[in-house]
């Protein structure tokens, strides 16, 4: 977002909770630091990588509901799998996914 100057999923997740009369929220997850672009990077690298990347900003008002964790592309599922083993980290989340675009 900082480079860009605006989040690239956001038009995305907000139709998508807005099409299932759901709350939108983008401020759960946060990078805790940064990182240089994934495009280059395999899996295992990916994966090393995203593993402290995200933190959450709340969680006591997530417990027990469902999250969709809404992405732009999945490559290796490294970023996913980052944010998910976060997520998950919160008493009795449901988590489903939805993604613009899968890679090979």
């Amino acid at each position: 977002m900082r480079k860009r100057g605006y989040n690239q999923v956001a038009k995305f997740g907000k139709a998508i909770a807005n099409a299932l009369n759901a709350e939108y929220n983008d401020t759960v997850l946060i990078k805790t630091k940064s990182s240089k672009t994934q495009v280059f990077k395999g899996r295992l690298t990916r994966w090393n990588d995203d593993g402290a990347l995200f933190g959450i900003s709340e969680n006591k008002s997530l417990t027990g509901k469902h999250i969709l964790l809404v992405d732009d592309i999945i490559t290796t599922g490294a970023t996913v799998e980052a944010c998910a083993t976060v997520l998950l980290k919160i008493d009795n989340i449901k988590l489903s996914l939805a993604t613009m675009a899968i890679a090979d």
